[in-house]
This record gives structure tokens, sequence and C-alpha cells, in this order.
């Protein structure tokens, strides 16, 4: 009778038996033990489920998503020898070099002393090094190229995390000739 209460369920057998041979009482019992093992390992299934989901769903988020191709046309290409440009000159703290890749309005924007500041800087630290990442088109005539910038500090031997990268806007200014209009205050 045992298999019958796990094949049957206990609700079928509780009824039928407690109307014909009034043994409620005891498979009541042997009923409610049977239903606590029935919860256990429903809850164990269904957390279980839970946690699949969880990580099916998690790995799907995480999951690396594909950046669009970037284009090299003759733009591109132009933008990054400007953005070139511009880091060599700060790199070697050539103020009057890196004057002549920046647009009118971002002349304009700062003044000769703190154009001069920005290419020359100090001497220690001294700008020694630069990064460029890859180009992003934000128009036809105009491309962000994410960068970084070292400086070293003479004889300090110290190591760090590496520099955040800041943002590098070259756009054209005529045909074929492009200058950097937006650039990091370092």
């Amino acid at each position: 009778m045992t298999q019958q209460v796990g094949k049957w369920g206990c609700g079928f057998l509780r009824i039928v038996l407690s109307e014909r041979f009034n043994w409620s009482h005891r498979w009541d019992r042997q009923c409610q033990a049977n239903d606590r093992g029935h919860d256990r390992s429903m809850k164990i299934r269904r957390a279980c489920a839970l946690m699949m989901i969880a990580f099916v769903s998690s790995s799907l988020v995480a999951a690396p998503r594909a950046e669009p191709p970037i284009i090299v046309d003759d733009h591109y290409i132009l933008a990054l020898s400007t953005a070139d440009q511009f880091l060599h000159a700060w790199a070697f703290r050539s103020a009057d070099e890196g004057r002549t890749v920046l647009t009118p309005a971002a002349i304009r924007r700062h003044s000769a002393e703190e154009l001069a500041m920005l290419f020359q800087g100090v001497s220690s630290p001294h700008h020694e090094s630069f990064e460029i990442g890859p180009g992003h088109r934000i128009s036809p005539t105009k491309y962000a190229f994410d960068i970084i910038e070292y400086e070293y500090l003479t004889n300090m031997n110290s190591s760090g995390p590496r520099p955040k990268p800041s943002r590098l806007v070259v756009v054209e200014v005529a045909s074929g000739q492009w200058l950097v209009d937006e650039f990091p205050e370092s």
C-alpha cells in the first residue's frame, strides 16, 4: 500500500480510504510525511531551475558584444595622422608644431600661455609617450580617438595603474585637411 500512496498521491487515497474504511488517521500521518518529502524535492527542483535560468541569462548579458567594424578609408587615415602629429608635438614639447594642427576654434578657446603649457609642460614630470586607440567616426567629417598620455617623473621608480583614456577629436576643415578640435587638458 505504501507504493500506492507515492504513486497515486495522498489526496486521492485519503478520500477513498477515509470514506470506505475510516482509516483516515493512519493515512494522514503517512501522507503528511510524503507531502513534506514531495515539497522538499519540489523546492530543490525549483531552486535548481532558477539557478540555471540565472546562469544562462547572466552569461548572455556578459557575452561580449560585437562592435561594428572600423572602416578605414582616406578620411580615417588623414584624421589618425593629424592625431599622431598633435601627440608627437605633445611628447616632444613643441608648442609651435602643436598649434599648427589645432582648429581656429580650439586656439580661440585657450590662451597662448595655456597652449604653451599644454605642449611644453614642466621639467619633471615631463611628457614621455602616448597611445592612440582606434578611432570612432562621429560624422563624415569628425573622428574621436581614445588616447593615453604618459608623463615620466625622473628617478621616481614608481608604478601604478594605467591612466584612463582621454578623448581627442579631429575634424575636417577643408577637403583633405584635418585638425584637432578637442583635446585633453593635461
